[in-house]
């Protein structure tokens, strides 16, 4: 109740603060307050760009509850990595924004076979539309569907600078032990946004597990100094500086993986 009540008042750091307690102990119940709390929580996770966070309200919402307008707009949202409300969403994108985030939500209710025929539909609606190829490729990533790569070929064909796709698709082959195959692809997304270090993470990865391990690290270097709270970099970082035999930077990476994990928590924007 006080995590919506700042919410109202707009003190969305707050909020997001006590909302995310909320969830660590877990939902009293299955009723209105705690659906909100979860709505709200997941709203504004979204609209901070903290879309890997997002998925888990998103995820117990769809699990527990129907589906609305409003909670469509929030997945299709989340999935194409847009951060904003759904009242924010321009009346020209909200058609598609809804069409997409409704197969999204039938993917997080656990209906993978309704969740592709709905973005399938969605792509014979809008075969040109940008994000939404990525959107379906991410889904069908999450599900382990083989499909997931050519589909997001496609939008990276369609779209040649679309710079998530191109991480995808090299996070795709690098799951799939394929790292050689994944590097002009990481390469590409390094490219196209130096600043991003979701891009530097996954070429470093890629670089360390093709045997350039000396790049590797100074890409993974790099994607430690654009995101110091993310867990996920100092794990990579630890690993490759073991194959380098850097034991001192091995525990020290560690350390700031454990503070980091302990401390992330949302950052939003007002």
């Amino acid at each position: 109740m006080l995590g919506l009540t700042e919410y109202r008042l707009g003190e969305l750091e707050a909020a997001a603060q006590h909302l995310m307690r909320w969830q660590t102990i877990g939902p009293a119940g299955d009723n209105e307050i705690s659906r909100a709390a979860g709505l709200h929580l997941a709203m504004l996770l979204v609209r901070g760009g903290q879309f890997d966070l997002a998925m888990r309200p998103l995820t117990w919402l769809a699990s527990a509850h129907p589906e609305t307008t409003e909670l469509s707009l929030l997945c299709g949202l989340m999935i194409q990595e847009l951060p904003l409300l759904p009242a924010e969403v321009k009346q020209a994108d909200r058609e598609r924004t809804v069409a997409v985030g409704h197969a999204v939500y039938s993917a997080l209710a656990g209906r993978d076979a309704e969740a592709k025929m709905l973005f399938e539909e969605v792509i014979a609606r809008y075969p040109k539309a940008r994000g939404v190829r990525y959107a379906y490729g991410l889904v069908l990533s999450r599900m382990g569907n083989a499909e997931a790569l050519p589909v997001l070929r496609q939008e990276v064909e369609l779209f040649p600078d679309d710079v998530h796709a191109h991480l995808q698709i090299a996070l795709e082959l690098l799951g799939r032990g394929q790292a050689k195959e994944a590097l002009p692809a990481a390469q590409e997304a390094v490219r196209l946004a130096p600043r991003l270090f979701a891009a530097h993470l996954a070429l470093g990865r890629v670089l360390v597990e093709t045997g350039t391990l000396g790049e590797g690290i100074a890409h993974l270097e790099q994607a430690a100094e654009l995101a110091p709270d993310v867990p996920d970099v100092y794990l990579a970082l630890a690993r490759a500086y073991a194959l380098a035999g850097r034991t001192a930077d091995v525990a020290r990476v560690r350390a700031k993986m454990i503070d980091a994990d302990r401390k992330r928590q949302p950052q939003l924007h007002p």
